[in-house]
């Protein structure tokens, strides 16, 4: 009896949240379309809005004393965003197609913020200095989408490093255009802000739902016996990123690959930077396990794999993506093995 009523309650968190993250996705996604956002910086609201079951859930956990949980639901929602919000719209749309330039930028971002920490995992820096390298690189990654080649041009940097920020900017000026349905923005009653204003209710929604849904798991990995490295990794990481698949599978049958991909890398690098970057600031030590360093090692593999699959044809065929979800599944019989 006390199963089926936990059961019940982790469903409604997930419904609650989900849900949640339908409306604040679309706010945020209505407010890209009216500031004229380009491709990556639409991504990267899509996901700094769909990310937050995953980052929700995550804190949750560490809020709870789950640590295991909290860093296993950030590493397990990036592994499982590589396959469903690139894999699977890859083989639903055919061809995921995206420049070479902003490819480079989002995922040469994720892949930096993955490496620094696992710097951390490893023990080889604190944890304040690995969350300041991972505001450094987001902040810097920002600079880059709002600023104008232009003015970037005139920034005091190395001749190298001035060139290639340049041209990171220019590959992702604006393209700007509806998000969800270009027929939903010829009616003028369509073109109002009020889905923004939905915006903070529904993240306050998220997070209740998030934190529901995450203690309701736990409660059921202690009655089931179930090791909370797959609560977190597996189950949690699976559930809490479904909204995030849920806008790129959209944004991708309208053709928009430029903005899935952001969306994909982007929301990887939020993960790390709000799920494992601020929660270290108030942590002490390394969280160094082997499992959690074999979770990282195997993000950074698919990550690669991933940016060079995509980059090679100028976006992901069927062919990689179905690639790319054989990586996810592979990961996943890896963690019930061990």
């Amino acid at each position: 009896m006390r199963s089926a009523v936990t059961v019940l309650v982790c469903a409604i968190g997930i419904i609650v949240m989900l849900a949640a993250s339908e409306v604040l996705v679309r706010g945020l996604s209505r407010l890209g379309v009216k500031l004229a956002f380009s491709a990556a910086l639409l991504g990267l609201v899509t996901a700094l809005g769909a990310d937050a079951p995953e980052i929700s859930s995550a804190v949750s956990a560490l809020a709870s004393g789950a640590r295991d949980v909290g860093f296993g639901v950030i590493v397990g929602s990036n592994i499982f965003n590589l396959a469903a919000l690139l894999g699977v719209p890859a083989i639903m749309s055919g061809h995921l197609r995206t420049p070479r330039g902003p490819l480079l930028l989002d995922g040469g971002v994720s892949l930096l913020m993955t490496l620094a920490v696992g710097a951390w995992v490893l023990a080889w820096v604190s944890a304040p200095v690995v969350a300041a390298i991972l505001f450094v690189i987001f902040a810097a990654y920002l600079m880059v989408l709002a600023a104008s080649p232009a003015r970037i041009d005139r920034w005091p940097l190395p001749e190298r490093v001035r060139a290639a920020a340049v041209r990171a900017a220019t590959a992702v000026r604006p393209l700007p255009s509806p998000v969800w349905d270009e027929r939903l923005e010829l009616s003028p009653k369509q073109r109002s802000w009020l889905p923004v204003s939905f915006v903070p209710a529904s993240l306050g929604a998220i997070v209740a739902g998030s934190a529901i849904t995450v203690h309701a798991a736990l409660d059921l990995a202690s009655q089931w016996h179930v090791s909370n490295v797959i609560v977190g990794t597996i189950a949690l990481a699976g559930i809490t990123g479904l909204p995030n698949a849920y806008a790129a599978i959209r944004l991708s049958l309208e053709g928009r690959g430029s903005a899935v991909v952001s969306e994909a890398f982007n929301s990887n690098a939020i993960n790390l930077l709000i799920g494992i970057g601020v929660p270290a600031l108030i942590t002490s030590g390394s969280p160094a396990r082997a499992g959690m360093l074999a979770d990282l090692l195997w993000l950074v593999g698919l990550t690669l794999l991933t940016l060079a699959m995509t980059g090679n044809r100028d976006g992901l065929y069927r062919i990689e993506g179905m690639i790319v979800i054989a990586g996810y599944l592979a990961f996943v019989a890896f963690k019930f093995a061990g």
